[in-house]
Parts: C-alpha cells; structure tokens; sequence
C-alpha cells in the first residue's frame, strides 16, 4: 500500500513538473520580430489572409485533378472554380486590406467586427458559386460525387482558421 502511495506521489509530480514546463513555454515568446513567416511566430493576420487563400487555391488543384473530368464536365468546372478563385482573392483582399499594423492588438469588438466582415463576405461567395456548383455536381458520375463529397470539402480549411485564430488570443 505504501509503495502505491509513494508511485502516485512520484506521478503526480511529474504531471505537475510537465505543466509548470509546458506553460513556462506558452509563456515565452514564440519568436523574435522579425519575418514573420519563421515557425512558431506569433499570429499574423497578413500570413492569415494570404494562407487562407493559398489553402484554397491548392485544395482546387487538388480535387480538380482528383476528379478526372471529361470534356463536358471540365467547362461547368472552369465556370465553378473561377467563381471559387475569384471569391477567394476578394476575401483575401478585403483580409489584407482591414488587417491592423503589424505589432497592433485588436480588441474584442474589433475582432467580432472583422470575424462578422470576413464571415459575411464568404457567406455572399458562396451564395454567388451556388448555381455554378449545383450545375457541375449534377454532370458528376456517381463515383466522381463521392470524391468530390469527401475531398471536396472546401470548408475544411475552417478547423486551420480556429486553430490560428485560437492559438494565442492575438489577432
């Protein structure tokens, strides 16, 4: 019994060792200022805006080629991942264009108004790509659905943007 007593002290310190480590480390600065593209450096919303976008260009590139589409159906593509793309490069453009000075924190009510501008701008994208999107995956074989229901997820670049947005609280 005390042996049991003695090896779940020792675990618990170590826990608690292993927090008082890892919160010393979220505690210190991820990176010196600098480019603001090195590893680990605080948030960026200029390298936010361009990455989204460079998400979504790729994520096109991706399932375009993973499709394999004919003759007819590669029009109603092009038609879709222009509107995509253009969507896109908007809502880069207006991120850029209302991102703060490098260095300036945001406060909570410039945050929810930048989220909702940003929210509502993909929003109106997505309802303009619709009748594009309806038309190209009604030309789509069965089997090209199912690929293009599971890769073509263009949403999921949502779980990357909580994560930055997240990460340390900063914008």
């Amino acid at each position: 019994m005390k042996r049991s007593y003695r090896l779940a002290l020792i675990a618990a310190a170590a826990v608690v060792s292993a927090g008082v480590v890892v919160q010393s480390f979220a505690d210190a600065p991820t990176a010196p200022a600098g480019d603001p593209q090195e590893p680990g450096h605080r948030f960026s919303m200029q390298r936010f805006c361009t990455d989204a976008y460079a998400h979504k260009a790729g994520h096109l590139a991706y399932l375009g080629a993973k499709l394999d589409l004919g003759a007819s159906q590669q029009a109603l593509w092009d038609k879709w991942s222009q509107q995509v793309s253009a969507g896109a490069a908007s809502l880069r453009d207006d991120c850029l264009a209302a991102a703060p000075a490098p260095g300036t924190k945001l406060n909570a009510l410039q945050k929810e108004s930048l989220a909702e501008t940003l929210l509502t701008q993909e929003v109106d994208n997505l309802k303009a790509q619709r009748p594009a999107l309806e038309a190209l995956y009604a030309s789509l074989s069965q089997e090209q659905r199912l690929l293009f229901d599971h890769a073509g997820g263009m949403h999921r670049h949502h779980d990357v943007k909580r994560r930055q947005w997240g990460g340390d609280g900063q914008l």
